[in-house]
């Protein structure tokens, strides 16, 4: 069995025998490095699997820690739905998935966020509206397009 399967596995039993409670952090990748007598990106690619399985999350620069599932103030839910507000209650929406997925596009995209784009607008934008033209016999070239 490969390494990094070996630390997937025991960190995922002790999250779900309780020895690792929500939020807490995870020992570091220097200290996991030693304890399973591996590499350091061995450490990494185990914690990034578990981390596609929405079992841990990082902070950059502070560590990993286990994810939160259940919320402290959840009640037990029932098939029940209540029609008298108008929008629904906040634990029927998945919270942590829609967190650990803006989590990884604002590490994914970091470099970008704050970068303003072209001045004639999205370049792959300015394609499908091309396109769009073309089909409504108005032919036109990318040059000639500028998306405000």
């Amino acid at each position: 069995m490969y390494k990094y399967l070996t630390i997937i596995n025991l960190i995922e039993s002790q999250i779900q025998t309780g020895n690792l409670q929500e939020g807490e952090k995870i020992l570091s990748i220097r200290a996991l490095a030693d304890i399973f007598e591996c590499s350091k990106s061995t450490v990494i690619k185990a914690l990034q699997e578990l981390e596609k399985r929405h079992m841990v999350y990082s902070i950059p620069k502070s560590g990993y820690y286990v994810v939160k599932k259940n919320f402290a103030d959840i009640n037990v839910l029932s098939d029940e739905v209540d029609f008298a507000t108008s929008a629904p209650d906040w634990t029927q929406f998945p919270y942590v998935d829609f967190q650990h997925c803006i989590n990884k596009a604002i590490n994914t995209y970091q470099q970008d966020l704050f970068i303003y784009g072209t001045p004639r607008g999205l370049p792959s934008l300015i394609d499908v509206v091309q396109n769009q033209l073309n089909t409504y016999q108005v032919f036109t070239k990318k040059e000639n397009i500028f998306i405000k």
